[in-house]
């Protein structure tokens, strides 16, 4: 760049361009331009050529950033707001670096952290609900006998049931040793319908359900699976104010050590911390009521405390941005 505004000094001064050359050799020895490159420049000064930088050249054409390719990702997106980057980016054959480009610039959307809110459906979920229900009652009109292909426990009897050892939790590893175990059993105990290849099986929202490891097993084997639409108190107000309270008996009953209880004065100051600081987590929350009330308090006992106020952690999501 030096080299080029001496050029355009020498034309300027009306330096001839053999004097221009022999002028950069003695001052730039063996890094001046070769004399090619001298007398180019030279005559694109003299032809009025004012601006030493080199022009903007029209590089490759983008392929993973295209129209078609942006609406491919939005699509994916607003059918599974849980998906990742990176499963989008496999499932396009683009590199991650792309698809965080059209997530932020071309769509706006960001990851919204997990905080406590209450669980109300937002006009997507309440959509997808209404959608799933229309869609499961057309399937009872086009087949009476839909309900006897679900895999519940009926006049035959249970078909499979099993105990969680104790201090193990149910994770996608665990979830699918259960599906491996209830298929062998509906090979067994329902000879007819797995025969035929139709039976039904009612598959919640649970995360473990909802894995990429769980749901390419029950892909690769043809299960057919009846759609669960989002969980919603006012729709399902069992799951989330009979069922809590009945675990926590049963956890009672279980344990051999005594139960972790909270005063409804604690019970009310931990929905106001939750409610009040969205991004706490219940360690804190169960370290603060545990300073105040100097009594042991867990985790999971805030958790449950919550879940009875209405009240529950929710993943990240990807999220179109507030317009």
């Amino acid at each position: 760049m030096d080299q080029r505004t001496c050029i355009k000094f020498c034309v300027k001064n009306e330096i001839k361009c053999a004097d221009a050359f022999r002028m950069l050799t003695v001052a730039y020895g063996e890094a001046t331009l070769d004399r090619s490159n001298v007398y180019r420049w030279y005559k694109m000064f003299s032809e009025g050529r004012e601006d030493v930088n080199d022009e903007e050249r029209a590089g490759r054409p983008s392929t993973s950033t295209t129209e078609e390719r942006i609406n491919e990702v939005e699509k994916m997106i607003l059918a599974n707001r849980r998906i990742t980057v990176r499963e989008v980016a496999e499932d396009l054959n683009i590199s991650i670096g792309s698809c965080h480009s059209v997530f932020i610039n071309d769509l706006g959307m960001r990851r919204v952290a997990a905080k406590f809110v209450p669980k109300l459906l937002n006009c997507d979920q309440k959509q997808h609900r209404m959608n799933i229900a229309n869609e499961m009652l057309d399937s009872v009109r086009d087949d009476p006998n839909l309900l006897q292909r679900l895999i519940t426990g009926d006049e035959a009897g249970v078909v499979h049931h099993e105990l969680l050892p104790q201090g193990r939790t149910v994770n996608k590893e665990y979830y699918l040793q259960v599906m491996r175990n209830l298929r062998e059993a509906i090979r067994q105990k329902r000879p007819d319908l797995w025969k035929n290849k139709n039976w039904l099986l009612p598959h919640g929202n649970a995360p473990a359900h909802t894995s990429l490891l769980v749901r390419n097993f029950l892909a690769k084997n043809n299960t057919l699976m009846m759609p669960q639409p989002p969980y919603s108190p006012d729709l399902t107000p069992c799951d989330f104010f009979l069922f809590p309270k009945q675990e926590g008996m049963t956890d009672r009953c279980v344990r051999s050590h005594p139960p972790q209880c909270t005063t409804s004065r604690a019970d009310r100051q931990i929905v106001r911390m939750a409610v009040t600081d969205r991004s706490v987590t219940s360690r804190t929350v169960a370290q603060h009521i545990q300073s105040v009330t100097h009594q042991p308090v867990s985790a999971r006992t805030i958790r449950r405390r919550l879940q009875q106020s209405g009240l529950s952690a929710r993943r990240p999501l990807l999220r179109l941005p507030l317009t």
